[in-house]
C-alpha cells in the first residue's frame, strides 16, 4: 500500500474522530433550540437538522459539478439514501434494542419521501437531469417544507421567541459544529476518493458506495447520540428529512450548476431499484408495530450488503 494511501486513511480516522465530536454539540443546540421554540424533536430534526446534515452531499455535488463529474454527486445521493433507511438503523440498532416510531412521524412524509424519488428516478430516466428537472425538483421541496411548517406552526413559535438571551448561544454553537462537520465530512470524502481512484474504481461506483457511506456519517453520528439520549423522535425526522433532502435539494443543486448525464446507466438503475426498496421495507417496519427493532435492523442490514455486492458485481 502507497504512503498517500496510508495518509489518507490516516486523514479518515482523524475526521471521523473530529466528526464525532462537532455531533456531540450540535445535537445538544438542536435539542436546546427545540426546547427553546417549544416545538417537538422530530419537526426541527425533519427540517434543520435534515438540511444541515446533508450539507456535505450539497457539497459534494457542487464539487462533483464544477468538476464535470456530476455522475459522482447522482450515485451518492441515491446511495446515500440506501444508506440512511437501511446502514443507519443497523448501526443505530446496535446500541438500541429498538426504536420507536409509535406517534413519532406521519405516514405521509415517508409517502412523499417514497414519491421525491420516484419523481428523481423518473426524471432521470433519459440518463440527464436538466436544470430544468433541477428547478422541478426544488419547487417539490420548498412546496412541502412549506406546507410542512404551516401545519406544525414552526415559523410563529419562532417569531414568538426568537428575543431571549440563551438564543444566541445555542444558535453560535449550532452553526460552528456544523461548520466542523461539514469540513470533516469534506476531509472524509476527499480521503475516500483518494483511495478509490488508486484502485481504478468507477466514478459511479464510488459515489454510490465510498462517498454514500462518509456523507452519511453526520446521520449516522446524530442518531446514534439522539438514541442514547432516547430521543427516538430525532431519529426519525432526520432520517426522513434527509432522504427527502438527498432526492431534491442535493440533486437539483448538482443540475443547476451543470446538469448532470448518467453514463453507468445500469448502475443507477440497480441502486434506484435498492433505494426504494429500502424506503418500502424501512415504512412497513416501522410501521407495522410502531417501532423498528434489531430483526428488522438485521434485514435493512441485508438489502444493504446486497446492494453493495450488487455494485461490485456491476463494477
Amino acid at each position: 500500500m502507497s504512503i498517500q494511501a496510508l495518509e489518507n486513511i490516516l486523514l479518515i480516522v482523524l475526521s471521523s474522530i473530529v466528526l464525532i465530536k462537532a455531533v456531540e454539540t450540535f445535537s445538544k443546540s438542536a435539542s436546546c433550540l427545540a426546547k427553546h421554540f417549544d416545538i417537538s424533536s422530530y419537526t426541527i430534526s425533519f427540517v434543520l437538522v435534515a438540511l444541515a446534515t446533508s450539507l456535505p452531499e450539497v457539497l459534494v455535488g457542487v464539487e462533483s459539478a464544477l468538476k464535470g463529474t456530476q455522475e459522482l454527486s447522482f450515485g451518492n445521493a441515491i446511495g446515500s439514501n440506501i444508506a440512511l433507511l437501511s446502514l443507519v438503523p443497523a448501526v443505530v440498532l446496535l446500541f438500541a434494542k429498538k426504536v420507536s416510531s409509535r406517534r413519532v412521524f406521519s405516514t405521509k412524509d415517508i409517502y412523499f419521501a417514497i414519491i421525491f424519488s420516484c419523481l428523481t428516478l423518473g426524471l432521470a430516466y433519459d440518463n440527464l437531469v436538466s436544470r430544468i428537472d433541477a428547478l422541478i425538483l426544488l419547487a417539490c421541496y420548498l412546496i412541502y417544507t412549506v406546507a410542512f411548517l404551516e401545519k406544525s406552526s414552526l415559523s410563529e413559535k419562532v417569531l414568538e421567541k426568537l428575543h431571549h438571551k440563551d438564543l444566541l448561544k445555542q444558535v453560535t454553537l449550532f452553526v460552528i459544529s456544523l461548520l466542523v462537520l461539514v469540513t470533516a465530512s469534506e476531509f472524509i470524502v476527499r480521503s475516500s476518493l483518494g483511495i478509490s481512484q488508486s484502485l481504478g474504481i468507477s466514478i459511479a461506483f464510488v459515489g454510490l458506495t465510498l462517498t454514500a457511506v462518509g456523507t452519511s456519517l453526520p446521520e449516522i453520528v446524530f442518531s446514534i447520540k439522539a438514541v442514547e439520549e432516547h430521543d427516538d423522535s430525532s431519529v426519525m425526522g432526520n432520517l426522513i428529512g434527509s432522504v427527502i433532502v438527498n432526492s431534491t435539494v442535493v440533486i437539483a443543486i448538482t443540475a443547476l450548476v451543470n446538469p448532470i448525464t448518467i453514463i453507468n446507466s445500469v448502475a443507477m438503475l440497480n441502486s434506484g431499484l435498492f433505494a426504494l426498496l429500502a424506503m418500502i421495507v424501512f415504512f412497513i417496519f416501522s410501521d407495522s408495530q410502531k417501532n423498528i427493532n434489531r430483526f428488522e435492523a438485521l434485514v435493512l442490514l441485508v438489502i444493504y450488503i446486497g446492494f453493495i455486492a450488487r455494485q461490485f458485481f456491476i463494477n
